[in-house]
């Protein structure tokens, strides 16, 4: 399971709803993320048509949420070790939550908000 956030109204709804389940670092770079994509392609854009692009949160990251990813992914013609940017969120009790961003085309990208299960960083 995920969710799909394009813009500021989806972000408030999907907080409002789903924000006691995403720690509140990740909610505020979701938020940051959302905010750079509405500055720049409008918050009335249609996610698969307009240009911008959007976030996706998975609130763990088991086989079949891998499986999501790379479906979403082949959607758009890239490979998972083809991302632009990979950040890694540390969280007080030492849980790791990884950002990924995939510039699909110039004006179009994807953000990936997932929890990592090994602990000690990235390995890539």
């Amino acid at each position: 399971m995920y969710y799909i956030v394009g813009n500021m109204r989806q972000f408030e709804s999907f907080t409002a709803a789903h924000g006691d389940i995403f720690p509140m670092q990740v909610l505020e770079r979701l938020k940051k993320q959302i905010e750079t994509l509405d500055g720049n392609y409008g918050s009335g854009r249609n996610l698969e048509s307009d240009l911008g692009g959007y976030a996706v949160l998975f609130p763990v990251m088991n086989l079949e949420e891998q499986m999501e990813r790379k479906a979403i992914l082949e959607k758009y013609h890239a490979a998972e070790d083809e991302f632009d940017y990979c950040e890694e969120i540390l969280q007080k009790d030492e849980n790791l939550w990884v950002v990924e961003l995939y510039i699909l085309s110039s004006d179009y990208s994807v953000i990936f908000f997932y929890p990592e299960e090994k602990k000690g960083g990235i390995e890539r």
